[in-house]
């Protein structure tokens, strides 16, 4: 058998003297090498990033499918990568360029759909309602405390209403709004201090971040229900924590 995952076709004997081809989703081989991808081993990286990049997993490592670019899909870059060869030099470039962007962090949880791989969030993203290009955030955050790379840090996220730039989206593989219908999920320690050594790592290479706030805090987005009560009162006690200011209290709320 013969793949071509750049073009999205295998191909394979049928046994009986006929070749068959199969249009298969194309799997990421360089479909982003002109985007800027968050690197827990950057220049900028200290104790927290160096830390992170034990258990921090990138998309390659969950079979993410290369993003829908079309029009109507939302995948708009900050900045743009094209002509700098080495790592180093996307870094120092990139990282540069995205502290004067961002200024805040929104939380998510996914909620009770049955959303709770990265693979399931970006194949819904893609190819559900909302017609998305790629998995809205930029970063997931699952139970057992692994750290999975969503979107490009690169790439303004999908994850508000009307208020992504300037904003890094994360997502708790869980569901945190406790209804007594259905089952739900309780924060585990594991989760808890990777989001605190994710969010230390980002301070580490975008100090400029001030803001931290539940996807329901932020402006335009007053009326969601995500992430929960349950969520909402964890990741006030994240701001205190980690010194950030709610989204209202920055006049982002």
């Amino acid at each position: 058998m013969s793949e071509n995952k750049r073009i999205g076709i295998a191909s394979f004997d049928s046994g009986r003297g006929n070749t068959m081809k199969i249009i298969f989703p194309k799997v990421e081989e360089d479909c982003l090498s002109k985007y800027y991808r968050f690197n827990p081993k950057s220049y900028k990286g200290s104790k927290y990033s160096k830390y992170l990049n034990k258990f921090y997993k990138d998309r390659e490592s969950w079979n993410a499918i290369c993003p829908k670019i079309e029009e109507g899909r939302s995948f708009e870059s900050y900045l743009k990568i094209d002509g700098l060869n080495t790592q180093e030099e996307k870094d120092v470039f990139a990282i540069n360029k995205l502290n004067n962007d961002f200024f805040g962090i929104a939380i998510h949880h996914s909620g009770n759909g049955g959303l709770n791989t990265m693979k399931k969030i970006q194949n819904d993203h893609i190819n559900g309602d909302n017609q998305r290009a790629d998995i809205s955030y930029h970063f997931g955050v699952s139970l057992s405390g692994e750290v999975l790379e969503g979107r490009p840090i690169g790439i303004k996220g999908a994850h508000l209403t009307k208020y992504n730039t300037g904003i890094i989206g994360i997502v708790f593989l869980a569901d945190f709004k406790h209804d007594w219908w259905d089952v739900d999920d309780d924060m585990s320690k594991e989760a808890l201090q990777s989001i605190i050594t994710l969010i230390k790592a980002l301070k580490e290479q975008f100090p400029n971040i001030g803001t931290l706030g539940g996807h329901k805090e932020w402006k335009n987005n007053t009326d969601r229900t995500c992430p929960g009560e349950y969520g909402l009162d964890y990741i006030k006690a994240l701001r205190k924590e980690l010194k950030l200011k709610s989204p209202k209290e920055t006049g982002n709320g």
